[in-house]
């Protein structure tokens, strides 16, 4: 008896599972622990930070946030309007009060 139609297209071999623990704890992030948690706080933080300088909502997707941001100064620079490139403005009081010696100096 002959099959007649398309042949259905195979997966492509791939690594095996991943193995799960025997009987053993199931991996957890520090962040899904009880209690204080400096790290996650920090990083909280400064989620909290970047949104409220973009001006971006929690609530709302991000990346649509972030596509309408990057068409907004497409638009922009198309019709040759003025915009400040990433770092400190041209109008900031002190620079200098910036800038610190406590970094990683490359040779």
């Amino acid at each position: 008896m002959k099959r007649e139609g398309k042949a259905r297209a195979r997966p492509a071999p791939g690594p095996p599972p991943a193995a799960s623990p025997p009987n053993g704890p199931k991996p957890t992030s520090s962040s899904a622990l009880p209690g204080a948690n400096p790290l996650k706080d920090a990083h909280a933080a400064l989620d909290a930070a970047v949104l409220g300088a973009y001006g971006f909502s929690p609530k709302e997707d991000l990346l649509a946030q972030l596509l309408a941001l990057n068409l907004d100064f497409a638009a922009r620079i198309a019709r040759g309007d003025p915009v400040t490139a990433p770092g400190v403005p041209t109008n900031y009081s002190d620079p200098a009060k910036l800038v610190t010696e406590d970094r990683i100096k490359l040779a």
